[in-house]
């Protein structure tokens, strides 16, 4: 048999167009498996519901197979396709456990972030299934038939008209998305050099719903980009930030205000509304029933590609995230807004982790926080430092803790909760990291009423983003419901709660609100209302406010991204 594939394949030039064939079909098959595991879709029906939207998506997958498959005809030996064909798995595998964990895909921001994964990797791991294999055991088959191939020819005519084919297919692609969903669809994966790099290259991502089409970025696009954000920090105009849109939320002639209570800050990893119970944080949950406390049940999470430290500048300075990147890494010597800025006493963070994670040494400094602790070893001891702190004279004091952090082990191994066999071990998990979480809270809240200093302080919990994507919600409420669980996971929001001298009674938002609001809302309570920037956001202890907001949240991301990008903020003497 093996003689009758060599003697075939010897003859005239059958063993290239063999392998541009394979190499094109293996190739092809990982785009459609790659966009199946993450959409569960490869919109066949569409050939007769909508065409445009079939060629929109199957155009650009062939085109990039037959692309990358034209080189064959320039090589005697193709085991240059092996190792491409194993470096294209790896950056699929990566792209889909970003997927899982992010909702987006892998991009030059997201890259250099890779060191702040130190201490984390775990993880990261825990979205790698055994049936991502599969990539791999494509490659593995296709080099086991390249085996057979002999020596071949070289033929210049056949690479250069594969790509003017692969370029007819990728226009095609082009015009079918103008049709299906308008001109600039199209527009935007347009280069100047013909060959739609980011629609054929990044087709792999291709959805309806998603908008960014990242798989495989085009390195031209972010330079492009990266080019308009230097002009922009330059010449502030060329954002076209309109100056009396931001009246609303910018006063240049306020005074200077100061805190009127203490300020303590508690941001808790991955904190989800339906987590705060009687079960699983009994301490937070009877201190909010025995004690006059805001409780906001519905934050909308409002974090993008900076997660965590997306939580904190929403928490800080009431900005949105940049809509490429993270804060943090891409402009932390920025002037910032912040509540810090209003504290005249002495202001910390304390951190659970090495103040490189998320860029710490720069952004507590650019939220105005005067020193930095790291309390690594529980979160006993994170909040016995805070209270510590307090009493040291400190007016404002922000906490972070982290043994909620995915994937739960570290809170999940230390606490000695007893949740029902039933219920998806994963949740489980989560739940006691929040347990475990919350016994460590206790230790600051049990002494507010044997505390004069304590009690008179503004206290804020929440979290810095919600943790499960929508697929495992799904799976679990599910599950909860078929053992008689009574936990409402399907909807993802941030639960907010807030101590103060200034909250009299118990009061419960059960609007749905955003993450965005926290900021205004504590200026309110700390009595720095009267600061010079506003927020986005709106005071969630005024109803009125509430329901009539002076922006939407579609145009706060995008005010939000033009005041970071041009460092808005450093032309305003405050």
């Amino acid at each position: 048999m093996l003689q009758k594939i060599k003697s075939f394949l010897s003859k005239g030039n059958r063993a290239q167009w063999c392998v541009f064939f394979l190499f094109a079909l293996t190739i092809f098959i990982k785009c459609v498996l790659f966009h199946w595991e993450c959409f569960h879709s490869i919109l066949i029906s569409s050939l007769w519901n909508a065409p445009a939207e079939f060629f929109a998506f199957w155009c650009p997958k062939i085109a990039v197979a037959l692309f990358f498959a034209s080189f064959i005809f320039v090589s005697k030996r193709p085991w240059w396709t092996i190792a491409f064909s194993i470096i294209f798995d790896t950056w699929i595998l990566a792209n889909l456990i970003y997927y899982r964990s992010n909702a987006a895909f892998l991009d030059v921001f997201a890259l250099s972030m890779a060191g702040n994964m130190d201490g984390f990797w775990s993880s990261v791991w825990f979205y790698c299934f055994w049936k991502d294999g599969v990539y791999y055991l494509i490659s593995i088959l296709y080099t086991i038939l390249l085996i057979q191939i002999p020596e071949m020819s070289r033929n210049w005519k056949y690479t250069i008209a594969g790509i003017v084919f692969s370029y007819c297919i990728s226009l095609g692609g082009i015009y079918s998305m103008t049709r299906r969903w308008g001109e600039n669809m199209g527009v935007m994966f347009y280069n100047p050099i013909g060959l739609s790099m980011r629609t054929t290259l990044s087709s792999l991502s291709y959805n309806d719903h998603v908008k960014d089409f990242t798989l495989l970025h085009s390195v031209g696009f972010i330079l492009t980009d990266e080019v308009e954000n230097l002009k922009a920090r330059n010449l502030i105009s060329e954002e076209n930030i309109d100056e009396a849109e931001l009246c609303i939320f910018v006063d240049k002639d306020t005074t200077n205000v100061t805190f009127q209570t203490p300020l303590i800050l508690i941001l808790v990893e991955s904190l989800e509304n339906w987590g705060v119970n009687e079960v699983s944080t009994p301490y937070l949950y009877n201190f909010m029933q025995t004690h006059p406390c805001l409780h906001a049940t519905k934050i909308c999470k409002q974090t993008k590609g900076g997660t965590s430290a997306d939580g904190q500048m929403l928490l800080n300075t009431g900005l949105l995230p940049i809509s490429q990147g993270a804060v943090c890494f891409r402009f932390p010597t920025n002037k910032y807004p912040s509540i810090g800025a209003c504290c005249e006493g002495n202001s910390a963070t304390i951190l659970p982790h090495e103040i490189g994670v998320w860029n710490q040494q720069y952004m507590s400094p650019a939220y105005a926080y005067d020193t930095t602790f790291i309390r690594n070893e529980n979160d006993s001891l994170l909040f016995q430092t805070t209270l510590e702190r307090l009493h040291k004279g400190y007016q404002m004091i922000q906490t972070i803790t982290m043994s909620s952090h995915s994937p739960f082990h570290y809170g999940a191994s230390r606490s000695h909760l007893e949740l029902p066999k039933q219920m998806p071990t994963y949740m489980s998990d989560y739940l006691k990291s929040l347990h475990y979480m919350d016994a460590g809270l206790q230790v600051l809240l049990s002494q507010i009423e044997n505390d004069s200093l304590l009690s008179k302080a503004t206290i804020v919990i929440t979290g810095d983003h919600t943790i499960f994507p929508d697929d495992m919600r799904k799976e679990y409420a599910s599950a909860c419901k078929a053992n008689n669980l009574n936990y409402q996971i399907e909807e993802a929001f941030v639960p907010l709660i807030v101590y103060s001298p200034q909250i009299t009674e118990n009061i419960q938002v059960t609007d749905t609100c955003y993450q965005m609001d926290i900021y205004p809302t504590i200026m309110h309570l700390i009595g720095c209302e009267d600061y010079y920037w506003k927020g986005f956001g709106v005071n969630l202890l005024d109803s009125i406010a509430r329901h009539n907001r002076p922006i939407t949240e579609q145009e706060a991301y995008e005010l939000s991204d033009k005041l970071i990008r041009s460092n808005y903020f450093a032309t305003i003497n405050k």
